[in-house]
């Protein structure tokens, strides 16, 4: 079976300062594997060991060593080295590196997390790869899947506060951040901007709106092309939603100057007022436009009704299946039968 702890037997450094670093994996004979998944399981302990390895290499490249740092605040100096237990892709590495700190004392600096972006002690790769699972499942799902399919074994709380950390990260640059269409500008002829708010009870807070919109790229044929989607926590407020997406549309229209704006909501006063600074027509969504065309059926299809010899069944299937199919099937139902 592979070794409990490859380490490189040999390292080289060549000509161009890289380094060959060369590792020896002892395996059984063919005739002695007797279990894939077993074997499977050895291999990926192996090869995550040697990416360890690795790591700690790489790692030291953002490290000091301990001589006295001069910035633009006071003077550091070190305590040490001190022992830290980060986790990577491959496991959990714990390294000794300097710790600092001012001469009056206070809080402490580590500059190897700080050049080498650790978040929550994790490397950078290891938290974007927890926050993305955790956005899609829970944590016990995100611990889950680390233990069967990465041999890793993570604790559910480390999980929770990795990815509330790497979201803290992420929010705290995200008003320095646009979203970057993949679209080239010549395909993109409308830009459709969607808004639409709910409200959420918020613990100690009461009742707040919770914000979401989208801004869709069509091509001349009205075919969709992508969609960026932007949405916000209630307690940042309404105003901070359209703030960002004020951003996010001007950026829009910087890279598609050619392109129609239109605007679509529920119909709601002031989503109609915030879509109209932006975009030259404004659409009622089709399910709330469904809901209004039911309200007007029994009127529509009453003895004195324009439509009076259908049911309102009947009208509606009718209206609806014309208003969603039919070029210009708005401005046809509104002239009349």
């Amino acid at each position: 079976m592979p070794a409990k702890s490859p380490s490189p037997v040999r390292t080289v450094t060549l000509p161009d300062g890289t380094v060959e670093m060369h590792f020896v994996v002892r395996v059984p004979p063919r005739e002695m594997i007797s279990s894939t998944m077993v074997f499977e399981r050895d291999v990926q302990s192996a090869t995550a060991k040697i990416g360890l390895a690795l790591m700690e290499y790489g790692l030291a490249a953002f490290d000091t060593e301990g001589e006295i740092l001069h910035g633009g605040g006071p003077r550091l100096t070190s305590k040490g080295q001190q022992s830290e237990t980060y986790q990577t892709s491959f496991g959990a590495l714990t390294i000794a590196r300097p710790v600092y700190q001012p001469p009056s004392g206070g809080k402490t600096y580590v500059p190897l997390e700080d050049c080498a972006r650790i978040i929550g002690l994790s490397t950078p790769l290891f938290a974007s790869s927890i926050a993305a699972k955790y956005s899609e499942s829970g944590g016990r799902a995100v611990q889950r899947d680390l233990r069967e399919h990465h041999a890793r074994e993570v604790s559910l709380t480390f999980i929770q506060a990795l990815a509330a950390e790497t979201a803290k990260v992420a929010m705290e640059r995200e008003d320095r951040w646009t979203y970057t269409p993949v679209t080239p500008p010549e395909q993109a002829a409308v830009i459709a901007l969607g808004y639409d708010g709910t409200c959420a009870q918020t613990c100690e807070e009461g009742w707040k709106q919770v914000m979401v919109g989208t801004m869709t790229l069509y091509d001349s044929g009205g075919e969709p092309l992508e969609t960026l989607h932007l949405a916000n926590a209630p307690e940042d407020g309404k105003a901070t939603f359209l703030s960002r997406m004020d951003r996010e549309v001007a950026a829009l229209k910087t890279r598609y100057p050619d392109a129609l704006s239109v605007g679509v909501s529920d119909g709601a006063a002031d989503l109609c007022a915030e879509l109209g600074r932006h975009c030259g027509q404004l659409i009622l969504d089709f399910w709330h436009a469904a809901g209004y065309i039911v309200s007007a059926s029994p009127a529509m299809t009453a003895a004195t009704g324009p439509y009076g010899g259908l049911t309102a069944a009947q009208w509606i299937d009718k209206v609806l299946h014309r208003l969603k199919t039919e070029q210009g099937g708005a401005a046809k139902l509104l002239s009349g039968p």
